[in-house]
């Protein structure tokens, strides 16, 4: 990872900042998400190749967001961010599989469950506990998955145009490109953000976009400085930042 990419990364990763990402950039502004409900997720996954071979992905940011106000580990939602400092060609491919990753690991984990409460029903020797494992088996046939999103942060100077789907990989004569399933990536092109959607910011994260985009140095007060400052400096090179 190129070495701004990375700073983001260690700004990005904070909840607030996060949460400020998607409220922004998804949900327009509205404060749908909120911080002390953000859980940091494995960012490694694991998983068998065709030849048969372990392999490994690493994502950026991979948090999961729980139900408001419980302690209990019901989640809304799998949400992830993926900075750019280059336009990937093949980042539908990547983010479809790390979606993938994250319906197959739910399915999985549903199913450990069901088979694990089936065989203590199976095992149970009172009618309070048939009952109780009974119920929970229930609850665990109609448990829904959860939805698996990414934001990809392109920026790079060029704006990110193309190659936003699945199907812009596939060329336009061939006869079964009507018929397959598309997936679509939601990248926000930052160097070309307009100034009302800058001013929606609210965190240390704005203070970043408004230098990268309008030169603006930072000047109010920041939550996180030295991570704002060395995301600054990773980008100009300015030793005054660092």
């Amino acid at each position: 990872m190129a070495q701004p990419d990375l700073s983001s990364k260690v700004l990005e990763s904070h909840n607030e900042i996060f949460a400020n990402i998607f409220n922004t950039f998804v949900f327009e502004g509205k404060q749908i998400l909120e911080p002390d409900y953000l859980q940091d997720e494995p960012t490694e996954n694991v998983f068998l190749d065709n030849d048969g071979n372990y392999r490994n992905n690493l994502r950026d940011i991979f948090k999961s967001y729980r139900v408001k106000g419980t302690g209990a580990p019901v989640r809304l939602a799998y949400l992830g961010i993926e900075n750019q400092s280059n336009i990937d060609k093949d980042m539908a491919v990547r983010i479809l599989s790390y979606t993938a990753n994250c319906y197959k690991k739910q399915c999985d984990e549903l199913a450990i469950a069901r088979r694990t409460l089936k065989e203590q029903l199976s095992n149970a020797t009172t009618e309070s506990h048939k009952q109780y494992f009974t119920q929970e088996l229930e609850r665990y046939n109609n448990i829904k998955l959860v939805p698996a999103i990414t934001l990809v942060l392109n920026f790079s100077k060029t704006e990110w145009t193309n190659n936003l789907s699945l199907t812009d990989k596939v060329d336009d004569s061939n006869p079964f490109k009507p018929y397959m399933q598309d997936f679509k990536i939601y990248v926000i092109n930052i160097m070309h953000l307009p100034e009302a959607q800058i001013s929606k910011l609210t965190s240390d994260f704005k203070t970043l976009v408004s230098f990268l985009v309008n030169g603006k140095a930072p000047t109010e007060y920041l939550r996180y400085p030295v991570d704002v400052l060395m995301a600054l400096y990773a980008y100009t090179n300015d030793i005054r930042y660092l």
